[in-house]
């Protein structure tokens, strides 16, 4: 019988993160308590680490997870450099700045419900709260790159939305559908749709194996 308290994990769409902890420290103590005792530290800190490589989240490992106030990136040392706070000298109380952008929040939420490997992950409007400069990066590579003093998400939506076919979009020469099949082309050809393809279809296989011994276990019964 799978117990489904771990085999299963849920990603909230609103944020819960302490906001005066490091990327390093939310994910290190996560796991401290979420990983089973059989593992030793060493064990605990490398899956840790690994998952905030997997997430993309290396360079903001001693970054404050911060709030919507102060500057964005503030590491360690320079939050603390700029508190006057008496406690403050690097290991003392730290002031609270606004650290990571949304996107990198929404990524460490998700590290904080694989770090124990779950068979089946929930998220709540995953791409809510998203920055966009991934989506801004592709878009540009495929020949749609966002024009000046222009809201991206606008930019984008008119790119590949029927419904403002009608609009002549700046900078936009084509068809709402080739820009469709452009773009589906990019991705098909891309590392990620390669990598998503390998995952479904082991997950397929796994399902399969689940189900063959279903079958003989009900035979069996029988």
């Amino acid at each position: 019988m799978v117990n489904l308290q771990y085999a299963q994990a849920y990603v909230t769409q609103d944020e819960t993160l302490v906001t005066t902890l490091t990327v390093r420290e939310a994910i290190h103590y996560s796991a401290q308590l979420q990983l089973p005792a059989s593992m030793s530290n060493a064990e605990k800190r490398e899956r840790a680490d690994g998952t905030i490589r997997e997430m993309g989240l290396k360079d903001a490992m001693d970054t404050i997870i911060g709030s919507s106030w102060g500057p964005v990136g503030s590491s360690v040392s320079e939050t603390c450099a700029s508190s006057r706070h008496p406690l403050c000298p690097m290991s003392g109380l730290r002031s609270e700045g606004k650290g990571l952008s949304s996107g990198q929040k929404r990524r460490v939420s998700i590290c904080l419900e694989i770090l124990t490997h779950p068979k089946l992950l929930f998220l709540d409007e995953s791409t809510s709260g998203l920055d966009s400069a991934a989506s801004y990066y592709f878009f540009a590579s495929a020949g749609f790159p966002c024009p000046i003093l222009q809201n991206p998400s606008d930019h984008f939506l008119k790119t590949i939305n029927k419904d403002f076919a009608m609009d002549v979009e700046e900078g936009l020469e084509v068809s709402v559908e080739e820009a469709i099949e452009t773009l589906r082309r990019l991705y098909r050809s891309s590392p990620y749709y390669l990598e998503v393809v390998r995952q479904v279809a082991e997950i397929c296989k796994q399902g399969a194996k689940g189900h063959g011994r279903l079958k003989v276990e009900e035979q069996g019964s029988k």
